[in-house]
Formats: C-alpha cells, structure tokens, sequence
C-alpha cells in the first residue's frame, strides 16, 4: 500500500514536509523531503507503535542517521484533496 501525508516536526526536529512512502504488513519505508534534505525512514509496527531508523541525506554536509518511535496521537489525516505541495514547513511549524 502507498501512503503519503504531510508530516510536521515538533522541536528540537526539523524536516517537515511531504511524506510519500509504502507500508507492507507490518513494514514501513517513507522518505520526507524537505528544505534540509531527504529524510529517509525504516520500520516495523507492532502493537501500535513503530521502531525504526533514519537517515538525513544533506546536500553539500555529512549526513545524518539515528532511530526513532512513532506513536499513533490521531487516526485523522489529512482533509479530503490536501495537496502535499501545501504541507507546513518547519518555520510555519516552530513559530
């Protein structure tokens, strides 16, 4: 199944933007991109939550990879017709 959906970062992240990627069972791989990079992820769901690994691909610096949990905070997604282009940056979201 492809997903796509916009994604906005809470302080100290930074990365928000559109969200495009492919769950399969219980496996997970969306990359966001954003003004920073690409934000690649990975994981697995279980029980509601999901494990996995990231990797910041900058341009022009060392990347960046590390490990994160989602936790479901809303099943509401985005309005009937949201167009990723309009999704919230990281200065619209950190104001």
């Amino acid at each position: 199944m492809k997903a796509s959906s916009p994604v906005a970062w809470e302080a100290p992240l930074f990365g928000s933007g559109p969200l495009s990627g492919v769950v399969k069972d219980n496996d997970l791989y969306f990359i966001v991109t954003s003004p920073i990079g690409k934000i690649e992820f990975a994981g697995k769901r279980k029980r509601g939550i999901v494990t996995g690994t990231y990797l910041v691909r900058h341009e022009g610096r060392a990347n960046e990879q590390g490990s994160f949990t989602l936790q479901e905070g809303s099943s509401k997604g985005p309005e009937s017709g949201f167009d990723t282009a309009n999704c919230p940056t990281d200065a619209e979201v950190h104001k």
